[in-house]
């Protein structure tokens, strides 16, 4: 086909496709540059929400570690207290065991006990009616509250009037660490 237009509609046709591609060029790069602008806000949204969060989560830690703290001195102090409740006695256990080991024909006549006897024997002095519970109480205080039961002495006394004529003597070792 020949071209017989005259060159100025020829340079005007070619100046519209020209821009007519700036056109579409430009439309382009505007779409480019809208879609850039959409990324770099969710961008700066989503690192934003990121910041937040890590300082949510570093709040939380810190609250996290100061609890876990707390929580570390209270354990220790109730180590403490159980070691000390561990070696606390309690004195109306061991009387209500020693009473169950005391015949019914038979009763106290002295004892003395605190924190030093318990490392030691503790010596208990018996009134009876006869000494025929010594065998008795030999029994009774064979058991895992108490240890070391020792026999020292058995006395009649004839002269006695108030029922109980025979004073045994005895010793045993109370173990720390019973429950009744």
């Amino acid at each position: 086909m020949i071209n017989i237009l005259p060159d100025e509609i020829k340079s005007q046709k070619k100046a519209a496709r020209i821009n007519g591609q700036l056109l579409n060029y430009i439309t382009i790069l505007l779409f480019s540059l809208g879609f850039l602008a959409i990324a770099c806000g969710t961008t700066y949204y989503i690192l934003k929400n990121i910041e937040t969060k890590s300082q949510e989560i570093i709040k939380l830690e810190n609250e996290y570690s100061q609890a876990m703290s707390k929580v570390s001195d209270i354990n220790n102090s109730l180590d403490n207290v159980q070691s000390i409740m561990n070696n606390d006695v309690i004195y109306s256990n061991i009387l209500l065991a020693i009473g169950k080991a005391i015949p019914a024909q038979a009763i106290i006549k002295s004892l003395s006990i605190n924190e030093k006897d318990l490392s030691s024997p503790v010596t208990i002095k018996i009134l009876s009616k006869s000494s025929d519970i010594v065998s008795q109480l030999g029994n009774n205080f064979s058991n895992p509250i108490f240890s070391n039961y020792n026999l020292v002495e058995t006395n009649p006394n004839s002269t006695d009037t108030s029922g109980y004529p025979v004073e045994i003597t005895i010793t045993v070792l109370i173990n720390r660490n019973f429950s009744i």
